[in-house]
């Protein structure tokens, strides 16, 4: 690669599919590894869909607020579009590292570990489409709150879904 070419999100984002389509293969080729896979897949793909509109709302919200736009929800609607572009492919590796934690921690632990893997992942992300300074610091942030808040959630559904619901997942 020549000094000055960096790679594409989509390149990340096809060499991230990769293990997942691995994944895939042995859940659908190894039985009793699907107690282990499913977790992990259905965690990094919630943390995918639910995590980069997390982060774009973080950012648009304010800026909503304090703009003059004559059409918000055009906007708004703009941004979390783009989240998906700029943070899918670290918001997939921070939900499969915190799936991947999960079962060896506790409630708070669980917040915590979300908060620094979306961090650490959005982080190298940033690193890796040669984002530099602020440009890093913003997206780590914005990681680890959408981490946070999507742990968070997690652990209150956990909580308080119905008793029947419990009995039947467990």
């Amino acid at each position: 690669m020549e000094r000055g070419m960096s790679l594409t999100p989509l390149f990340w984002f096809a060499l991230l599919l990769v293990p997942l389509a691995l994944g895939a293969g042995l859940y659908a080729w190894r039985p009793a590894w699907r107690a282990r896979i499913a977790p992990v897949i259905g965690t990094a793909l919630l943390y995918g869909l639910a995590g980069p509109p997390l982060g774009g709302l973080l950012v648009a919200i304010p800026g909503l607020v304090t703009a003059d736009d004559p059409q918000p929800g055009l906007m708004l609607a703009f941004i979390i579009a783009m989240s998906w572009i700029t943070a899918g492919v670290p918001a997939l590796a921070g939900g499969a590292c915190v799936a991947l934690l999960r079962p060896r921690l506790g409630g708070v632990g669980r917040l915590l570990a979300a908060a620094a893997c979306c961090a650490a992942t959005s982080a190298l992300f940033a690193l890796l489409i040669e984002l530099r300074g602020e440009g890093v610091a913003m997206m780590a942030g914005l990681g680890a709150a959408s981490g946070l808040l999507l742990e968070a959630a997690c652990l209150g559904w956990r909580r308080w879904r119905p008793r029947g619901a419990q009995t039947a997942s467990a």
